[in-house]
């Protein structure tokens, strides 16, 4: 059974939100990555925090 495109952007913005660690208020900002990322635009380039540590990524 084939998902809808709205379904296909639901799942790929929750994959996106688990990727970035699950961080609250990027709703919008998720969905829109999603779509451009489905209609193979290249996504914006996200700039690390340089306070970041790998431990950090590891921890949540």
């Amino acid at each position: 059974m084939q998902k809808s495109k709205e379904e296909q952007v639901k799942a790929r913005a929750y994959a996106i939100w688990e990727r970035e660690g699950c961080p609250e208020g990027k709703d919008r900002e998720n969905w829109e990555l999603a779509i451009k990322e489905m209609e193979g635009q290249s996504p914006p380039q996200v700039e690390k925090d340089p306070w970041r540590t790998p431990q950090d990524d590891a921890t949540g």
